[in-house]
């Protein structure tokens, strides 16, 4: 419910941005799809080194993920948590936090603290900060992919509903 009230507010908030990005992204449609696939190229690599360099397991996140799909409908679950979560997610991390706050400090710092705050929201207790570092990785990956599309919303957007969607169509298929 939380996700359906926050997802209409910010389609309301953001829908000129959101058009303006739509403009942007049919201009350089090319320059988009390939920073896409570069980016998802990038956030394959080190997701797999992560993996096997550091003690990552299973997120509580990702346990919760596997709860949910075997307790509510599949239509649901994709529309809340493959369409809904990531846009809303995106408003926050991205157009907020970086865009937004970028005014008042460097991209930079704006990167990393959303990076490390899209890390924690996938976090459910202090216990679980170690697998925090995947969650980080696509939070920087995701505010790279906005700043070096110049800040169109809909470049990250489009990664992370490709990316969650990747993850729960199968999951719900096969549960």
């Amino acid at each position: 419910m939380l996700y359906l009230v926050l997802f209409i507010v910010g389609i309301l908030l953001f829908r000129q941005y959101l058009v303006e990005s739509w403009k942007l992204l049919k201009q350089s449609i090319f320059r988009s799809l390939l920073l896409l696939i570069g980016f998802y190229f990038i956030f394959l690599l080190l997701s797999a080194l992560a993996y096997y360099w550091l003690p990552v397991s299973d997120a509580v996140n990702d346990d919760n993920v596997y709860k949910i799909a075997n307790t509510l409908s599949p239509v649901l679950i994709l529309v809340v948590l493959g369409i809904m979560g990531p846009i809303v997610e995106e408003f926050v991390y991205r157009h907020l936090l970086i865009y937004r706050l970028s005014s008042r400090i460097p991209v930079w710092g704006c990167l990393l603290l959303s990076s490390v705050l899209f890390g924690l929201l996938h976090m459910h207790s202090f216990s679980d900060l170690k697998n925090m570092m995947p969650y980080l990785i696509i939070g920087l990956i995701l505010g790279l992919l906005f700043v070096v599309s110049k800040y169109n919303l809909l470049i990250p957007i489009i990664f992370h509903l490709f990316n969650n969607l990747s993850v729960l169509i199968p999951l719900v298929m096969y549960s």
